[in-house]
């Protein structure tokens, strides 16, 4: 435990002293109350339901949402990667040793995202509940709905951020362990790309007209935390359908973490030397 401890801590204090991580946690709570700001006072009694804009807010939330996971997942990819380099690792023979660099690294980083995300989704209800904000005009023909962005939503958010940051954190790791820089970067780059990619096909999919794309998009482990946020949003799931995506989140995320830690185990038993984490 004194292992996963100091690594944690290290991994925390570098991840929350990153230019990253300040700016984007300054800058969403900025934009989360420039909205909310120009939201005080609007009404969507006077707004004609062809115009309700629903599901763009929670488009903002899935960025957010994004934008902290794959920080995360690129920030211990990253820290990975600098260990290696500098020797700042304390390693031994003993596989269990390696698992717990591991568990360290992941649970420090996450832990600097948790609290980001917190601060954000904290601002946002008590913001909310503060001004009983409905929606906001952006201009004459888009309205923001901003009824769905409930509590409970948000709590899903913190859950969701949680499954998510531990299955994509596994793939950054192993990026991070390969020995090229340049290659490092460019698999990065590409991976988190094709995530991009991804996270802006939600905002194509309808409520209605792609409803089977949305449920398969659900079930797949990557796809999930997004794809749930708007199923959650938009329908009363049974508690089989909530459970099953969150089922199989759990089993990949032990798979792919499972074959991380071996790959990892092999990138550092290639290390020249063993250093201690003092």
């Amino acid at each position: 435990m004194r292992v996963i401890g100091s690594v944690s801590v290290r991994a925390f204090m570098e991840q929350i002293r990153t230019r990253f991580y300040f700016f984007s946690t300054f800058f969403i709570c900025l934009f989360v109350i420039g909205l909310c700001y120009a939201a005080d006072g609007q009404s969507l009694a006077i707004l004609p339901i062809s115009k309700g804009e629903v599901y763009l807010p929670i488009y903002i939330l899935l960025g957010i949402l994004f934008t902290t996971i794959v920080g995360c997942g690129t920030a211990a990819g990253k820290s990975i990667y600098r260990d290696r380099e500098m020797y700042k690792i304390k390693t031994h023979g003993r596989y269990k040793d390696f698992a717990l660099v591991f568990i360290g690294k992941i649970i420090g980083v996450g832990t600097a995202g948790m609290m980001q995300l917190l601060i954000i989704v904290m601002l946002s209800i008590m913001l909310l509940d503060y001004w009983q904000l409905q929606a906001v005009m952006l201009n004459s023909q888009l309205w923001l709905d901003l009824r769905h962005l409930t509590p409970s939503l948000f709590a899903y958010t913190v859950l969701f951020f949680v499954l998510g940051y531990a299955q994509y954190v596994g793939l950054y790791v192993t990026i991070g362990s390969v020995k090229n820089k340049n290659v490092m970067i460019l698999l990065m780059l590409f991976v988190t790309a094709l995530f991009i990619a991804m996270i802006t096909a939600c905002f194509y999919i309808p409520d209605v007209a792609h409803e089977m794309l949305l449920k398969v998009g659900s079930m797949f482990p990557y796809s999930a935390p997004f794809f749930m946020i708007i199923r959650l949003s938009s329908e009363d799931l049974t508690w089989f359908q909530f459970m099953m995506p969150i089922i199989i989140m759990i089993g990949a995320i032990w798979i792919s973490n499972w074959l991380t830690i071996r790959y990892y185990v092999v990138v550092i038993r290639k290390m020249k030397k063993p250093v201690s984490l003092k």
